[in-house]
């Protein structure tokens, strides 16, 4: 930060800050024309045009790392590599991730809060961006439970394969209805359709109608749901990257030590 100067920040502005590279998106008691001319009012000033940078290819490297902070609890997150946003099966990847963290029904919380006690909380949430995705699954627990509990998450993924414990029609009923609940609920508030409008105007092009969201969440069935599992979901468990932050407990836990772990459940053959 110390390097960054006035004319650092100046030259950025002009490069990105320009007239087609900005979205503008409004929700509430609103007119069209009247915000299209409150906009030219207040960005009048801005020129020049967009330049594209190159694209590349988004890889994922996996890993751990390992920080030790004055906390009395160890708080984890493992990061699993998945799909971009506006792929094909972000549908599927929004309902698995429900299955497994997304409240007190999901698989990870009822196996390792509920029934064995292990964690203070634990949950997943996926992150979709252009070029890729990762699925994050996050909590935390006390030091010398750590090693347990990242054995026990990675077993009860691993579980998701069709072999093992598939998913079933009650799973799948609740975390439709969680997703279409939460969708429906969030729409009443005009800051998340403002974003939800920028957000598919920047990965479609497009207004997605809300009907054609409820449509697709309503038409998962186990067979889509358990073929992605098995096809994308079960091999992208050969990439984890794990992050811990808690006390200096090195008899508990260590960066090797998750390592080892970690490649023990990365060698299993998918």
């Amino acid at each position: 930060m110390q390097k960054l100067t006035r004319d650092d920040v100046i030259r950025f502005v002009q490069q990105h800050y320009v007239p087609d590279g900005i979205t503008l998106a409004a929700a509430g008691n609103l007119d069209h024309d009247t915000i299209v001319e409150q906009a030219q009012d207040a960005l009048w000033s801005l020129s020049g045009s967009r330049v594209d940078l190159p694209r590349q290819a988004c890889g994922f490297e996996r890993g751990v790392s390992v920080e030790a902070s004055p906390y009395r609890q160890a708080y984890f997150a493992l990061g699993i590599r998945s799909n971009p946003y506006a792929h094909g099966d972000r549908y599927r990847q929004f309902v698995l991730n429900s299955i497994l963290g997304g409240g007190m029904s999901s698989r990870l919380f009822r196996e390792l809060r509920e029934s064995r006690g292990l964690v203070y909380g634990i949950q997943s949430e996926y992150h979709g961006y252009r070029d890729g995705g990762l699925l994050v699954i996050e909590g935390s627990t006390a030091p010398e439970q750590l090693m347990q509990v990242l054995a026990l998450t990675m077993m009860e993924l691993y579980r998701l394969d069709s072999s093992e414990r598939p998913i079933d029609e009650e799973e799948l009923w609740t975390a439709r209805m969680q997703i279409r609940g939460q969708h429906l609920l969030a729409a009443e508030n005009t800051h998340t359709r403002m974003s939800r409008l920028a957000t598919q105007h920047f990965y479609f092009d497009r207004q997605v109608a809300e009907t054609e969201v409820l449509q697709e969440i309503a038409a998962i069935d186990l067979e889509g749901i358990q073929n992605y599992v098995d096809r994308t979901f079960v091999p992208s468990l050969g990439d984890v990257s794990v992050a811990v932050v808690g006390p200096d407990a090195a008899e508990c836990f260590n960066e090797s030590s998750i390592r080892e772990l970690m490649a023990d459940f990365q060698g299993i053959s998918v």
